[in-house]
């Protein structure tokens, strides 16, 4: 991760903070040659590593909070398609309790047959009504849905690709230090005829 690269301040004023000290120190104080030597060392690292993956960080941190507000805003809505989803459905189930209150009726009262066909195809054409609504929210919610998806897709993918990048970049700053060390070691060795004298 690229927190775990990061061995210092953890924002960007902290370190140009403790750079400004570091450099002031180097410039204006006596220092022992391993004291001079340790902090330019921690210099070199914070500008070559820590401030780039302070920064890397940020751009990272910005962009996983417009995924959540994204990926917020969707779930508000899927959550106001449900809730009308629940009130038509209760709304039909009134319907249907009174369709079938009526048709009890229906059996126990065969004279007044011609006002309960009436009512009742008013009941149908409401709960149709009712249903036809019910798919258009459907439809909407499906909408909402896939665009959830694919917005999650695309972040898990973004995501992925940030932290291949991170790798092997981590993998080429580790290689180069490797390289740097050994030619240190190669260059401080005697040559052979200096090592048999």
């Amino acid at each position: 991760a690229i927190k775990d690269t990061i061995r210092g301040p953890s924002n960007l004023q902290a370190i140009e903070a403790t750079l400004a000290e570091l450099e002031f120190k180097l410039t204006h104080e006596s220092l022992s040659a391993a004291q001079e030597k340790a902090m330019r060392e921690k210099k070199e690292r914070m500008e070559r590593q820590d401030k780039p993956a302070v920064a890397r960080l940020a751009q990272v941190s910005a962009k996983i909070d417009e995924a959540k507000a994204a990926s917020d805003a969707i779930r508000a809505d899927i959550a106001v398609l449900n809730g009308q989803l629940d009130k038509i459905k209760a709304e039909r189930d009134a319907g249907n309790a009174k369709l079938d209150a009526m048709r009890a009726e229906q059996q126990e009262a065969r004279s007044d047959v011609p006002a309960l066909m009436v009512e009742k195809k008013e009941l149908w054409e409401v709960i149709q009504t009712l249903r036809d609504k019910q798919r258009e929210i459907r439809v909407a919610f499906n909408e909402k849905w896939e665009e959830f998806k694919k917005q999650d897709k695309a972040w898990k993918g973004w995501f992925a690709q940030e932290r291949k990048k991170r790798q092997e970049k981590s993998k080429a700053e580790y290689e180069e230090r490797q390289a740097a060390r050994k030619a240190r070691d190669d260059t401080g060795k005697p040559a052979k005829f200096e090592m048999e004298v």
